[in-house]
């Protein structure tokens, strides 16, 4: 599966892709504002990707000008009440800072309420890191009443995200930059 818009691809992760992947996860600033923080052995990260659920858990390799800078989800896909968790991770530094991590969610935001129907969207971010909380309320994500373990759980439905990104999301779709679906891609 290929999504792109917002000049950004995302790329199912396959196996080819878990090696890249483990080595940006296991960088100190990714794993730094991760729940999860021990070292990711190249055997843990393949065990872990033989038992995904694909169905209810969608990763994406990020993909800017040809370059493979991240990965990006919606795991634990319910769809019986229409919820998934989503989140990012950015592996090539120089990219942190730029408008492309807001880009590649904008565009998987579009692909859960869109495509995949999605009611809401639920983050789980570190209570430390103050940029992800800002970058969220960017999104729509309003903190829920949930903190556990250092992270302060957050949600999105789609009409909030429609409302705050109305203006960013029609610049784009305006030079045909919205997002487009294939299936059929390996």
């Amino acid at each position: 599966m290929l999504i792109s818009g917002y000049n950004i691809q995302l790329t199912l992760l396959k196996e080819s892709n878990l090696e890249m992947v483990r080595l940006w996860r296991n960088m100190d600033e990714v794993k730094e504002y991760m729940e999860f923080r021990e070292h990711i052995s190249s055997s843990k990260q393949k065990k872990w990707f033989k038992e995904l659920d694909n169905l209810r858990n969608k990763y994406f390799v990020i993909k800017y000008e040809k370059e493979n800078i991240g990965l990006i989800h919606i795991k634990n896909i319910d769809f019986d009440t229409l919820i998934g968790e989503a989140g990012i991770f950015i592996g090539v530094s120089h990219y942190v800072k730029t408008m492309v991590p807001m880009q590649a969610i904008l565009c998987l935001m579009d692909f859960a309420f869109f495509e995949l129907k999605l009611k809401s969207l639920k983050a789980k971010v570190k209570n430390e890191n103050e940029k992800a909380f800002i970058f969220n309320k960017e999104l729509g994500y309003e903190k829920e009443q949930k903190t556990l373990n250092g992270f302060t759980y957050l949600e999105v439905d789609k009409v909030r995200y429609l409302k705050k990104n109305d203006k960013v999301r029609t610049f784009y779709q305006k030079r045909n930059l919205g997002i487009e679906v294939m299936s059929n891609i390996d």
